[in-house]
C-alpha cells in the first residue's frame, strides 16, 4: 500500500474506491511494462551435453568374416582400418524438464490484501 501511495501521490485514508482502483490499474500497467524490460528470467532453452568417448579397432579381428556388404571385400585389413569407421551415438537421457515461474501473489492480490485487511 505504501508503494501505491508513493506512486499515486495521495494519502491512503482520503481516497475513494474509484481513485484507488484507477491508480492501482495504472501502477499495475507500469509494473508489467518495467518487468518485461528489466526482469531476468530463466533462459528459454538450456542445453547440456555430457560426452563419453570410447574407441576400438574397426573392424575387429573377430568380426572380419562378418563385414557389411558395403565395405570392399577385396581390400586388405589395414586399408579398411585406415579408411572406415563405425560410429554409434547413444543418448543418455531422452527426457526434458520444464520450469515455469508462477507468481504466488499478483499485484491485484497484494493491493486487495492491504486495502481490505
Amino acid at each position: 500500500m505504501e508503494h501505491l501511495v508513493s506512486l499515486c501521490g495521495w494519502p491512503a485514508n482520503v481516497c475513494t474506491i474509484a481513485e484507488v482502483i484507477n491508480c492501482s490499474l495504472e501502477v499495475l500497467e507500469r509494473y508489467h511494462q518495467e518487468r518485461n524490460h528489466h526482469c531476468c528470467r530463466p533462459p528459454c532453452k538450456d542445453t547440456q551435453y555430457s560426452v563419453n568417448l570410447n574407441s576400438a579397432t574397426y573392424p575387429a579381428d573377430f568380426s572380419i568374416g562378418h563385414l557389411p556388404d558395403e565395405l570392399p571385400q577385396d581390400k586388405p585389413l589395414e586399408y579398411l582400418r585406415k579408411e572406415y569407421l563405425e560410429l554409434r551415438i547413444f543418448y543418455e537421457e531422452l527426457n526434458f524438464q520444464r520450469i515455469e515461474q508462477i507468481p504466488v501473489y499478483t499485484l491485484e492480490k497484494l493491493v486487495g490484501k492491504y486495502l481490505y485487511n
